[in-house]
């Protein structure tokens, strides 16, 4: 497609391990400015049955999700596609299929991220909604396939991104639903060991944290409010915690495209509160990795 200049039309699509995002926005280079247009998220669960081979459902969804995506692409008369891939496209073996389909219906290659670009383009993309701090902080991006961790601590910035991802665990975690305590406590045990840095990050004493993607969107949505205190956060946790998945679909304002995976959500978020003792609050952010390419492509770091 077509580059522009001054105006240009620009869709940024994200292919998620579970869910496929498009976003198309009408930037101003010259003021540094963007306008949202049109987004639409697909789920379409790709790493249902593993991440290193995907099924052929999954990818069969994935080709149909691309298709789509690309005709609302030239019904919006885009100028400029940016599609890139996570996790699950660091780790699948068979996804040439979903490359082809990206050039076919998309005109555009699949650029998979490395864990610290990533991270990096989560940061750029909250800095969006974040104000000024001399604060320190942390932002977790909780992905199908991996969760990445940055610790900011005014012009210092450490990140890692680790492979513990809901869908990760959702195939490798044996639970109960819900799960009992020694399962949390044995899931626990795993994401410590992962997270082999994580004193590091601890020392820092990060007074808040920074919700962005996906699994957030629950604890915002049942508790009607993007800023909550870690006093609120926890009894909503652990009542997700310990409810089946019929309870959980009934919970107020649980949204249901999340009920499913929200235990491997919430169990990885009081993780993070468990070992953040100094975090005494969560912000949700309304912009993620997208809006960090956004940023890129009007040159404003």
């Amino acid at each position: 497609m077509a580059k522009c200049h001054n105006h240009c039309r620009y869709a940024i699509i994200d292919l998620g391990s579970n869910t496929f995002h498009l976003l198309i926005s009408d930037l101003e280079t010259e003021t540094g400015t963007f306008t949202e247009v049109f987004r639409k998220r697909s789920f379409v669960y790709l790493s249902q049955g593993g991440v290193q081979l995907l099924s052929n459902s999954s990818r069969q969804r994935a080709i149909s999700s691309l298709k789509l995506l690309g005709a609302l692409c030239k019904a919006y008369e885009v100028d400029d596609i940016q599609v890139f891939g996570t996790a699950v496209f660091r780790s699948a073996t068979n996804a040439s299929d979903i490359h082809e389909a990206a050039l076919k219906y998309l005109d555009s290659e699949i650029r998979i991220l490395s864990g610290e670009e990533e991270a990096d383009y989560i940061l750029k993309g909250i800095s969006w909604s974040l104000e000024s701090t001399t604060e320190p902080y942390l932002v977790m991006d909780i992905g199908g396939g991996s969760v990445e961790y940055i610790l900011v601590n005014r012009d210092k910035v450490v990140r890692c991104s680790l492979n513990h991802g809901i869908s990760v665990l959702r195939n490798e975690w044996s639970r109960a639903d819900p799960p009992t305590g020694i399962e949390l406590n044995t899931l626990s045990h795993r994401l410590n060991q992962d997270f082999v840095d994580k004193e590091s990050y601890i020392v820092q004493k990060p007074r808040f944290l920074v919700g962005s993607s996906g699994p957030f969107e629950i604890l915002e949505s049942m508790l009607q409010s993007s800023l909550v205190t870690t006093e609120e956060v926890i009894p909503c946790m652990n009542r997700i915690l310990s409810s089946t998945l019929p309870e959980r679909m009934e919970l107020d304002k649980m949204p249901q495209s999340r009920a499913d995976l929200s235990i491997e959500s919430m169990a990885i978020v009081l993780n993070s509160l468990n070992n953040f003792t100094s975090i005494d609050s969560i912000r949700i952010s309304p912009y993620g990795i997208k809006e960090g390419f956004i940023r890129e492509r009007l040159n404003l770091d």
